[in-house]
């Protein structure tokens, strides 16, 4: 089991110029070599074209939805 069982990302379809942007997860600590992998679990998608993805964790069950 681990500290995270499911990332939920709401993408909205624009470009942002900003040069400070940060990332989308920062870890508070090294994680193991090569990152967590993810594994899409769901995609909604919406009339203005935005996409709410859901991902689980690799080790992790589908999530549900």
């Amino acid at each position: 089991m681990s500290l995270v069982d499911e990332i939920v990302v709401l993408l909205d379809p624009v470009v942002s110029n900003d040069p400070d942007g940060q990332r989308l997860v920062t870890l508070p600590h090294a994680g193991p070599p090569g990152g967590i992998r993810l594994r899409v679990g769901d995609v909604e998608r919406f009339d203005d074209g935005a996409l709410l993805l859901r991902y689980a964790t690799a080790t992790d069950r589908a999530p549900t939805g």
